[in-house]
């Protein structure tokens, strides 16, 4: 198991992020299919043309499309955009459009792509934000209990290495053995601290506390939270950051 200060902080604050971004994609889709529904309660229907499509590069430098789309209503010729495109559409293409009533240049296609775009989307971050959260909550309530009910035992920082394998906003996290030998017996226990966000390098050789299940030693925890507060606070170290 990694210490809190590693793994979960960052899945944590991951978990946190992605339930907010996925929040507002649900309520802006929301949003927009509410604000569909209202509309296509005033609408009426009628056949357009596709006068023009307009191309065009976003900040971001993806192309977009804006279409307009021409059609008559009580004897009066409108063109208006609308809030859809596809490579099926081109110029000269008869589509059906509704239009309001009383803003006859007001004018949708009716389809509900869009706002159940976002939503789906929204759904998909929410329940990935839940699992990544879930996951913290489980290991921290695992932690607790082996901090109150396990067995401590004090181990050595061993062979501190950089995981190349993943890289959180370009960081890289430290993993190092933690090595246990019972006083009594001479036998040698090996454990890990996990995937570390913190440069644990300085600490090789340092003691740190396992918390092991009492009944499965595969079961454990690696104090790093602990052992860098003691360090710190042994060689009078303040760190604000």
């Amino acid at each position: 198991m990694a210490s809190k200060s590693s793994a979960n902080g960052v899945l944590t604050f991951v978990g946190v992020i992605t339930l907010i971004i996925g929040t507002v994609f649900f309520i802006v889709g929301t949003c927009i299919l509410v604000s569909d529904i209202k509309f296509m309660q005033n609408a009426e229907q009628t056949d357009a043309v596709i006068s023009d499509i307009i191309t065009y590069r976003d900040s971001d430098g993806d192309h977009r499309h804006t279409v307009f789309v021409t059609y008559t209503v009580d004897d009066v010729e409108y063109e208006s955009s609308i809030n859809e495109y596809s490579t099926s559409m081109k110029i000269g293409k008869h589509i059906t459009v509704y239009y309001d009533t009383d803003n006859p240049k007001e004018v949708k296609t009716g389809s509900k792509l869009l706002p159940i775009l976002f939503m789906s989307l929204g759904g998909i971050f929410i329940i990935v934000s839940g699992g990544m959260l879930g996951s913290v909550l489980k290991k921290n309530s695992r932690r607790k209990r082996l901090i109150t009910e396990g067995e401590r035992l004090t181990g050595t920082i061993k062979n501190v290495t950089v995981n190349t394998s993943i890289r959180v906003n370009g960081k890289c996290p430290y993993k190092a053995d933690v090595e246990v030998i019972d006083s009594f017996s001479g036998e040698t226990y090996l454990f890990s601290t996990g995937n570390v966000y913190l440069d644990i390098s300085q600490y090789e050789g340092q003691q740190v506390d396992v918390y092991v299940d009492r009944q499965d030693r595969s079961r454990y925890y690696v104090d790093v939270d602990g052992m860098t507060e003691r360090y710190m606070s042994e060689n009078n170290i303040h760190d604000y950051r």
